[in-house]
C-alpha cells in the first residue's frame, strides 16, 4: 500500500525545481485573487444593476461561509500535523502554521470554481480559467509541502458540498434561481 508520505516524496522527486516560485506564487494566490474576484463580482453587480453578479456574490459568499466554518471546525478539531513535521526529507517552501487536514487554500479556490460552474451566463473559458488555477493551488499545497494528498482531495470535497449547501439554502429562503 502505497502511502501519502510516498506520495509527496514522489511529487517533490518529479516536480519541476525551477517552477517551485511560480507554485509559491500560485499557493499565496489563493487568497488574494479569491477576494479580488468576489469584489469584481460584487461590484460589477452593484454598479452595473446587474441582479446576477449580486446573487453570485450572495452565493459565492455563502459557500465561502460554510467552507471556512467546516475547515477551520476540522483542522483544529482533529489537528493534523504537517507533512513536514512527520517527514523532515519533506521540505516546505511556503508558509504553514496551521493544522494540515483539510486544506483551506484548496478548499477557497474550489468553491470559486464550483460556485461560477452553476453560472452558465459566465463565459465557458473564464470557468475553465478559474478551474485551471484552483487545480494548479492544489498541487502547488502539495508540491510546497504543506499537506498531505487526502488534505487537498477532502478540501475539494468540502468545497463541492458547501456550494451544494449554500445553492440549496439560497434556492429555499431567498427564492434563487441558477441560471
Amino acid at each position: 500500500m502505497i502511502t501519502e508520505i510516498e506520495i509527496l516524496k514522489y511529487i517533490n522527486a518529479h516536480k519541476i525545481v525551477e517552477a517551485d516560485t511560480i507554485l509559491i506564487f500560485l499557493s499565496a494566490s489563493a487568497y488574494l485573487i479569491s477576494a479580488a474576484l468576489m469584489f469584481a463580482v460584487a461590484v460589477y453587480g452593484f454598479v452595473r444593476m446587474q441582479q446576477d453578479f449580486v446573487r453570485l456574490f450572495v452565493f459565492v459568499f455563502c459557500s465561502l461561509a460554510i467552507s471556512t466554518t467546516t475547515v477551520c471546525i476540522l483542522k483544529y478539531g482533529i489537528g493534523r500535523v504537517r507533512p513536514y513535521v512527520e517527514d523532515d526529507t519533506i521540505v516546505l517552501l511556503t508558509t504553514a502554521s496551521s493544522p494540515s487536514f483539510p486544506s483551506g487554500h484548496t478548499t477557497t479556490t474550489m468553491v470559486i470554481y464550483f460556485a461560477l460552474a452553476n453560472y452558465t451566463n459566465i463565459p465557458r473559458k473564464y470557468r475553465l480559467l478559474v478551474l485551471l488555477w484552483a487545480v494548479l493551488v492544489a498541487y502547488s499545497r502539495l508540491a510546497l509541502g504543506a499537506h498531505y494528498p487526502s488534505d487537498v482531495i477532502i478540501g475539494i470535497l468540502i468545497a463541492f458540498l458547501s456550494v451544494i449547501a449554500a445553492k440549496r439554502l439560497l434556492e429555499k429562503f431567498n427564492s434563487y434561481e441558477f441560471a
